[in-house]
């Protein structure tokens, strides 16, 4: 069986448009999606420091298994990369 894996860019809401739902939606719509395709697996990456979207993606279903630690430089600190598995069956 081939491995079919789907890449995606990041998510950013602005300041005005947070705590609305906004970004749980459009996860629900991208889950939906992949199920459609066929794809049982959904994994994803975020900054350790974004707490928030961690949050989000946790309260979808998404759990933390794994963690690069200190793979990004952001503003002189580094900051782990928290990877996050949502299994679709």
């Amino acid at each position: 069986m081939r491995a079919r894996q789907v890449q995606g860019g990041s998510e950013d809401s602005k300041v005005g448009f947070r705590d609305v739902g906004i970004g749980t939606e459009m996860m629900r719509t991208l889950i939906k999606q992949v199920c459609f395709m066929g794809l049982k697996v959904l994994t994803l990456s975020v900054f350790e420091s974004n707490k928030r979207t961690i949050h989000v993606y946790e309260s979808i279903g998404f759990v933390q298994t794994g963690r690069v630690q200190r793979k990004f430089l952001r503003e002189g600190e580094y900051v782990d990369e928290v990877i996050m598995t949502l299994l679709l069956e």
